[in-house]
């Protein structure tokens, strides 16, 4: 039987098979500095065409978009999207504290030759629900809901997690210099509650020595 082994050149470290037959490999959950690439964490609102990331518009005549751009120079891998919506007296069959929105807020990805409709938000509900119930907290009228988050304004943080929900181990990419972006479409007048907003996190790669 001839024998052989998949060893590094560089360092001389051989792959391992247990005595099962199992090849050991583990993933590095990002991209290898050895492309000529580096992590860097990345943090971000989703913001208008203006730079507002104040979600508190009226878009039932005209959408307002909100959204993560692709950057000119470096990729971006969004991993997590945090969503605050907060209102006196907010109820999880209710927006905010508003009645449960018409059009909804559409959550939508914009890649090279294709758009992808993710999810529409009606209500708090909805945006746990699309989070898959995180962060899970309280319990009866305040399953989901935190209290004195703005003045004394109830409110719902669903976050959603990439890789749980869709399973991009390293987030939801968005390729440098393209128009690809990751976007929050306002589609109802939502102005009146006290607080929207969503922040994305994840990390940029940057060429090894910047």
């Amino acid at each position: 039987m001839l024998k052989s082994a998949v060893v590094d050149a560089a360092t001389g470290v051989a792959a391992r098979v247990d005595p099962e037959g199992h090849l050991g490999v583990r993933s590095a959950g990002f991209p290898l500095p050895g492309e000529g690439l580096k992590a860097i964490p990345y943090a971000a609102y989703m913001t208008d065409a203006n730079g507002s990331s104040d979600m508190l518009v009226d878009g039932s005549v005209t959408p307002v978009e909100f959204a993560i751009r692709a950057d000119p120079e470096n990729e971006v891998y969004v991993k997590r999207l945090s969503l605050l919506i907060s209102d006196a007296t907010a109820s999880l069959n209710q927006f905010g504290a508003i009645a449960a929105l018409t059009n909804g807020l559409l959550f939508q990805w914009t890649a090279t030759g294709r758009q992808i409709d993710i999810a529409t938000i009606h209500s708090n509900f909805d945006a746990v629900r699309f989070s898959g119930g995180v962060p899970a907290f309280g319990d009866g009228n305040n399953s989901f809901r935190a209290n004195n988050v703005v003045s004394t304004s109830e409110a719902f943080l669903p976050v959603l997690d990439m890789q749980a929900s869709f399973g991009f181990p390293w987030g939801l990419p968005l390729a440098a210099g393209s128009v690809e972006k990751l976007s929050l479409i306002v589609r109802d007048n939502v102005s009146t509650i006290d607080a929207l907003n969503v922040i994305a996190t994840g990390f940029q790669l940057l060429p090894v020595g910047i």
